[in-house]
């Protein structure tokens, strides 16, 4: 991926990639549903790992320009900083032509902003952009990095798709420890970088690609965390000194017709903390040989202490997409149904999001806060491909948005929108007119902020 050698390297093979870049640049501001739009703002490309965070009240997020795989130049990627009034880019930085700069999450962290980029890079600059230091990783760093408060001081985590996790000291950005999936074969310290290039220009891996659950497993005052590896691999690792602490290996069968597996993609396992305990909650599914339509599937959720040892498995009642899932507090949504374990692993409540409805992709990308509407707590839901109808039909095959009612169990609000966007959408009164909004990234190279009209009192921070 990524620095000038390498680009001269490869010249002539990627010669094409000039007719991709730019494909989000100088669009028109467009209304993309019945929302009121306060702004619209062409960052470029983002991803569902992709947050923001907050710097002297400024947005600061990272952007994947206009190609979310940069086998040459790209424009617009790097990190921006927003007026959060306005959507207003102030200024931009690390967005370097050369190198494949794609950012997808950020951290600031004492007036400094910390982040990862596909150019196999660790980062951290000053409030105005200016590198303090530069560290080479051993490859794409694909979510925001972790912050862990010490006792012996606070670190910050970041994690590389080859299966790499490491430490460093956010002031020195000295390396505290380093943790490698047992499979590694990537860069280490003291390898030759130019070869290492060469050789991960065109690798995508799934090791460590995702953000981990973090709790303090072993009671040491400082967090752990929970990683998946390549779909089913769990990794418990030890915040304060980066050694594993268990490990869980669902091993995919050979023949896994009739076979329960796990096979998440690119989702992490569920953290669900009751009165019971703390659980790991992973969903496996078995599938009849010759199902093509998947009408026989069985799945079955297991749950696990956090010592690693199965405790119970629950079958699931009904057809489920388990290969994928997302969770907000102790609700695990699927792509029909959701399943709410707030009175603990022995009551499996599912709940499906609306009889006249059906969403065949993704679950739903979940917002980060809830709201209250009169008296009920309800969550906003964002499915990336929409809602068809019991004629099968779709009603929009892009992006459905919706105030979805936990009490009432139905929504409130369903808006479709004429683009799509796997963006997690955050919650507030960014433009400070005491209305709530919500910021949605699109697959248009926009990020839009959306008026709902509720009262920004219904926001539970």
């Amino acid at each position: 991926m990524k620095r000038l050698l390498l680009l001269s390297t490869l010249f002539l093979c990627f010669a094409f990639a000039f007719k991709q870049i730019e494909v989000y640049q100088h669009q028109e501001s467009k209304k993309i549903c019945n929302l009121n739009q306060n702004w619209t703002s062409p960052i470029g490309n983002v991803s569902f790992r992709t947050n923001i965070a907050y710097l002297n009240g400024d947005i600061v997020i990272g952007s994947n320009g206009g190609n979310y795989m940069d086998y040459f130049l790209d424009k617009g990627n790097g990190i921006n900083v927003l007026d959060p009034i306005t959507g207003k880019i102030k200024w931009s930085f690390a967005n370097e032509r050369f190198g494949d700069m794609d950012v997808n999450g950020v951290l600031v962290y004492d007036n400094r902003i910390y982040f990862g980029n596909d150019n196999d890079e660790i980062i951290c600059a000053d409030s105005k952009g200016k590198i303090i230091f530069r560290q080479d990783a051993s490859g794409d760093i694909e979510h925001r990095p972790i912050l862990l408060n010490s006792p012996a001081g606070d670190q910050i985590v970041f994690a590389m798709e080859t299966g790499e996790v490491r430490s460093i000291n956010p002031i020195s950005g000295k390396i505290n420890w380093t943790y490698y999936h047992p499979e590694f074969d990537g860069y280490k310290v003291n390898d030759n970088r130019t070869t290492f290039k060469l050789k991960m220009h065109f690798y995508s891996g799934d090791r460590f690609f995702l953000e981990p659950k973090v709790i303090d497993i072993n009671k040491d005052n400082v967090k752990d965390l929970v990683y998946i590896a390549d779909g089913n691999d769990i990794h418990a690792i030890d915040g304060k000194n980066g050694k594993q602490i268990f490990r869980i290996k669902n091993e995919y069968p050979e023949e896994h017709y009739n076979t329960f597996h796990c096979n998440l993609f690119r989702t992490s396992p569920a953290l669900i903390q009751t009165k019971q305990g703390d659980f790991l909650v992973i969903p496996f599914e078995s599938t009849p040989e010759g199902d093509y339509s998947y009408e026989k599937i069985k799945n079955q959720l297991r749950f696990y202490n956090l010592s690693g040892q199965e405790v119970k498995r629950v079958d699931l009642p009904g057809v489920f997409k388990t290969f994928n899932m997302t969770q907000k507090d102790n609700l695990v949504f699927f792509s029909d149904h959701y399943i709410d374990f707030t009175e603990g692993i022995d009551q499996v409540n599912c709940v499906r999001y609306d009889q006249s409805i059906t969403n065949d992709y993704y679950p739903p990308r979940v917002a980060d806060k809830t709201l209250t509407i009169n008296g009920d707590e309800c969550i906003l839901l964002s499915f990336e491909h929409g809602f068809k109808n019991h004629s099968g039909n779709y009603d929009d095959v892009f992006t459905t948005v919706g105030i979805f009612n936990l009490k009432k169990k139905r929504f409130e609000e369903i808006h479709h929108t004429t683009i799509t966007s796997e963006f997690v959408p955050i919650l507030g009164d960014f433009n400070k007119d005491n209305k709530v909004d919500f910021l949605l990234g699109c697959h248009d190279g926009n990020l839009y902020n959306l008026d709902l009209g509720l009262d920004a009192k219904t926001i539970n921070h």
